[in-house]
């Protein structure tokens, strides 16, 4: 089983949590069906945003807490860049 991070500007716009996508790695000379297992957005920041992809299936507990540690750092950020203005 492995998982990949993916910039989040090299997939569809509409992919989500859950979505299969099919991966290429040019490097490992692979073709493979992959889960987004875990999407991480930066919207003050694109460019870091990214998803992390895997064929291990999503357990809804474990994905829901680490989205609300992302969520939760998304909100301090932004309240220091208002804090800042």
């Amino acid at each position: 089983m492995s998982s990949y991070k993916v910039s989040l500007s090299e997939l569809n716009p509409d992919t989500r949590l859950g979505d299969t996508i099919m991966l290429v790695d040019n490097i490992k000379k692979l073709k493979q069906k992959k889960r987004v297992v875990k999407i991480v957005d930066f919207p003050f920041e694109p460019e870091r945003s990214n998803v992390e992809v895997s064929n291990r299936q999503a357990n809804f507990a474990r994905t829901f807490v680490k989205q609300q540690k992302v969520l939760d750092k998304e909100i301090k950020y932004i309240r220091s860049v208002i804090k800042n203005i």
